[in-house]
């Protein structure tokens, strides 16, 4: 008998699919500090800056990761105050799949712009389609050579637009269905 843990697989890969994103971002020091902190919990900056030695990290990735200010007096001044970073895994995945969206609305608006400044090419492949299918006959030929080769470029856009969208498709039904 088996068992499969459909739960720790997808986590495993929403946590994979994070860090190519924060890989791809910020590098691999990036990396190291996302993987550091949700290792050790919350840290101080000067603790992630002696492990890692990246500075501007915190800053960057502001809606990555989260940030308390602890005073050490009761007027709070920011001289004697320390700050905790911490990452949380479930809102870094929200903001993904946030960022899901809006690509995946990008690529529809890019689609559309190639289709709409091609409509003309793409009418007349459809007619030349449609008469050699009345006539069973091959010869018909309505493009010209230049139109053939556009209608064959703006097919391998159409086809790249294609496979990125069904990647976003497939990570954002990862992401919404194992919350």
């Amino acid at each position: 008998m088996y068992i499969i843990r459909y739960n720790e697989i997808c986590e495993s890969l929403k946590k994979e699919i994070f860090e190519d994103v924060i890989m791809e971002k910020y590098g691999f020091k990036g990396v190291r500090i996302v993987r550091l902190l949700y290792e050790k919990g919350k840290l101080d900056e000067k603790a992630v800056t002696y492990r890692i030695n990246e500075r501007g990290f915190c800053t960057n990735t502001s809606n990555l990761s989260s940030c308390q200010e602890v005073p050490r007096s009761a007027d709070r001044a920011p001289s004697r105050t320390f700050y905790l970073w911490d990452i949380d895994y479930k809102k870094c995945y929200d903001v993904l799949l946030n960022n899901y969206y809006q690509t995946l609305a990008n690529i529809h608006q890019v689609r559309f712009d190639y289709e709409s400044g091609a409509s003309r090419l793409l009418e007349k492949k459809e007619k030349e389609d449609a008469l050699r299918q009345l006539n069973k006959s091959s010869n018909i030929q309505l493009l010209n050579e230049t139109e053939r080769k556009k209608l064959h470029e703006l097919e391998q856009i159409l086809t790249q637009l294609d496979t990125v969208q069904l990647r976003i498709v497939q990570n954002i039904m990862l992401f919404r269905k194992y919350k």
